[in-house]
Parts: C-alpha cells; sequence; structure tokens
C-alpha cells in the first residue's frame, strides 16, 4: 500500500481546529482516547457508539474512544431498556462507565427488509442493524422509523408499526438516482488566479448542494513548488495533474472530459458544464461497505467499495480510484503569495498505488472487469496524519474509462 510522505502543514493551526457532530465529538487525530466500560444486567447485548455499530455486545470494555461526548446505544431481542441512550464523557486515558438495565418483554415483533438490488443499509431508530435481506428480531410494539440506503440509488424513509408477534415484511423499491457529476479542480497557493476560482467554484457547488456532486481539490507543484497541500501528497497531485497533460492552472475538469482554465467567464463556464452532465443514467453505481455505518479507529478511514455494473460499460479499460479529501482547511495565515487562507475538498491521499520503473508510469487505482449485471468489492485503508482533523476527513470514490477519461460514477461519504 502506498504511503505518500506528508509533512506538517503548520503547527500553529493544530489546536485551532476541532469540531463536533451532532450526537458525539468527532476530533482530531491530536486529541488523546480513553475507554467506556459498557454493561448491561441481561449479558449479550448488541451496542452502538454514535449511531455506529461496535460490532461488540455486552459486557465490553470500548477501548481507543476520542475523548469528549458519545451517545451510547443498546439492542437485545425481547428486552427493553431501562433509557433509551446514555451519553458518556470521555477524558484521556480514563475509564467511563455506561450501565443499562434490561427488562425481558413480549410486546415484540419481527421486521425483514428485502430490496433489488440487495446489499442496502437498513437504520432502524437511525441505528444501522445491517445489509438486506435483513431480518431483525425481538423490536419493540410501537411505531420506528425505518431507512434504506444504497449508494447510487434514492434512500427509503418509512415509519412503521411493530405489533407483538407479527412479523413486517417490507419490499421498498430502490429508483436508481441519476449519475453523480466529479468535479476536480487543480490549484497552487502560489497561483495568483487561484483564489478567485476557487471561490466561484466553491460558491457554485454549495448552491448545488452534496446530492449531485463529488470534488476533489488538487495542488501540483507549479507556479509554487513549496504548496505544502502539494508537499503532503506529491505523487497523487502529481498524477491527476499529468492525468489531465498538466494544464495551467487555475483548472477544473467536469466528469474528466469538459476542461475549464483561467477566470473569464468560470461561473457560466462551470454552471454550463454541471448543467450538461446533470441527469446522466449510470452504467455502474458505487456504494461504501462498513464505512460510516460501523465505528472506526479514532486515527484511520477504512471499508470497501461496492462497484455494480448495470449497463454496458464503453471499454475494457475501467478504473476505480479512491481518495481521501480534507473537507475545510483554514490557516490563520495564507501559507502562499497568492493571500488564500480557506482551501475546501483538498486531496490528502489516493489508493490504491502501483509503483512502476518509471515513476511517471505509475497507477493509482483499480481495473475494474466486470460485465453487466456483476458487482464486486474493492478494499482500502487511509491512515490519519497529525494534522489532519477527524471529522473534515471524507472519502470519495470514482469509476473512469482510461480511454476516454470519462468519469462514469462517483461517490462521497458527504452525502450521507
Amino acid at each position: 500500500m502506498h504511503k505518500a510522505c506528508f509533512v506538517v502543514l503548520y503547527t500553529l493551526i493544530l489546536g485551532m481546529l476541532s469540531c463536533t457532530t451532532k450526537d458525539g465529538i468527532t476530533i482530531s487525530s491530536e486529541v488523546g482516547t480513553g475507554s467506556i466500560l459498557v454493561s448491561s444486567s441481561v449479558n449479550n447485548a448488541r451496542i452502538f457508539l454514535d449511531y455506529r455499530d461496535t460490532g461488540k455486545n455486552t459486557p465490553v470494555i470500548l477501548n481507543d474512544v476520542p475523548e469528549g461526548s458519545h451517545v451510547i446505544h443498546l439492542f437485545l431481542g425481547g428486552y427493553r431498556t431501562d433509557q433509551d441512550s446514555i451519553r458518556v464523557t470521555v477524558t484521556e486515558g480514563e475509564e467511563s462507565d455506561a450501565s443499562f438495565t434490561l427488562n425481558e418483554t413480549p410486546a415484540v415483533g419481527d421486521l425483514k427488509v428485502t430490496t433489488t438490488p440487495p446489499g442496502a443499509l437498513v437504520r432502524l431508530d437511525r441505528l444501522p442493524f445491517g445489509r438486506t435481506p435483513l431480518t431483525i428480531s425481538g423490536i419493540l410494539e410501537g411505531d420506528h422509523q425505518v431507512e434504506v440506503l444504497k449508494g447510487g440509488y434514492k434512500g427509503v424513509v418509512r415509519i412503521i408499526k411493530i405489533n407483538t408477534n407479527q412479523i413486517v415484511d417490507l419490499q421498498p423499491a430502490l429508483n436508481l438516482k441519476p449519475q453523480l457529476t466529479l468535479v476536480e479542480h487543480f490549484s497552487n497557493t502560489d497561483c495568483a488566479p487561484c483564489p478567485e476560482a476557487d471561490v466561484i467554484i466553491e460558491e457554485v457547488l454549495t448552491e448545488r448542494g452534496a446530492d449531485s456532486t463529488t470534488v476533489i481539490s488538487y495542488h501540483p507543484d507549479f507556479p509554487g513548488p513549496s504548496d505544502p497541500f502539494f508537499l503532503a501528497a506529491e505523487s497523487e497531485n502529481l498524477y491527476r495533474h499529468r492525468y489531465y497533460n498538466s494544464r495551467p492552472l487555475p483548472y477544473v475538469n467536469v466528469d474528466g472530459i469538459i476542461e475549464m482554465a483561467g477566470t473569464f467567464d468560470l461561473r457560466n463556464r462551470f454552471v454550463n458544464a454541471l448543467t450538461q452532465r446533470s441527469g446522466l443514467t449510470p452504467v455502474a453505481t458505487l456504494d461504501f461497505i462498513n464505512v460510516e455505518e460501523t465505528v472506526q479507529p479514532a486515527n484511520e478511514i477504512s471499508g470497501q467499495v461496492e462497484v455494480r455494473v448495470i449497463g454496458d460499460l464503453p471499454s475494457d479499460n475501467i478504473w476505480l480510484r479512491i481518495a481521501l479529501i480534507e473537507h475545510e482547511i483554514s490557516f490563520p495565515t495564507a501559507p502562499g503569495t497568492n493571500g488564500q487562507t480557506h482551501f475546501f475538498d483538498v486531496m490528502r491521499a489516493l489508493q490504491p498505488f502501483t509503483a512502476a520503473p518509471n515513476p511517471k508510469d505509475s497507477e493509482f487505482g483499480y481495473q475494474v472487469n466486470l460485465a453487466n449485471g456483476e458487482s464486486a468489492l474493492f478494499d482500502f485503508l487511509f491512515e490519519f496524519q497529525g494534522e489532519w482533523v477527524a471529522n473534515e476527513m471524507q472519502v470519495v470514490a470514482f469509476l473512469q474509462d482510461e480511454n476516454s477519461k470519462e468519469v462514469l460514477q462517483s461517490i462521497w461519504t458527504l452525502q450521507n
């Protein structure tokens, strides 16, 4: 596995960059960790941490939990907890406690969920229970919210009523979504017109929202080879810049085939390009597996990308690339000569890496050899560097035809 050589950007900002999520604090990898002892009066209850599956049952000690506020839920079929959840504050190096009382109850029923295609994630009352086809037994009677989610398809949300000793058989229709548009833009901290271009791009993308486009920002070595984002991932930045024939900056590429350089009338050109690529029927779908539904270690993001071919691919030279981006980065002072202090969707790493004798021939990505109706899983693991802010890190995956450079599908965790 390729690991790029990273440099510390500016130690001054390390203490400034920390953010919170709605249901628990997600913090920089520089912040310490503690542990939580989770127990229940009846053993073997399933444990969820911050609405993610821990893969563990009570009693157990959850180690390496980032310090801050976290919420614990339990589930054991046929039992009612004395409280819906427990909020726990984790202190570095210390062990916190979350203890539940479980009471057996006969007032339960079951839920069965099947989908076409299979493999959709099922969330019950916001807790991820697994992928279809799925049966959840011993759910308390009453109203519950069910979410059915799969990459490339419109999510389904239903309110169901569980009755005692009955099965709710849910078979929601999964409707295909239009292909997501990938925007790749190239900048540099010493490029004078780049801040103007970045502002235009960010404004347009914010107006469109995260449900129709995915975004990656690269920083090649021109005009300033001391750009800290370039130095942090030299091979990856140079690879993608060379892939598009080392165009002058600022440079924007939409779905690999619509190119824009400079800032003249950039907003109109960019909007027109996005409009041109919107509403396309995809030939493949992408889905993240075991990424956001499972608890991740404090210093990494790992999982799989499912590629499912649902049409005729344009060639037999299709590649999947997986990128780690940092969604927002702000400096107290500009790191380069162009005065820019705010950056967005900055590429931090690409996977996987295949080295070649000539470094310029090295490749990032998996070659995908699938026919219509076939699917496959591709692994990834990104280890965080000290200056990264954990809850700003997002994964982007995209499928690209090497013959035409057209991007056939993309996905990012920011949507979920």
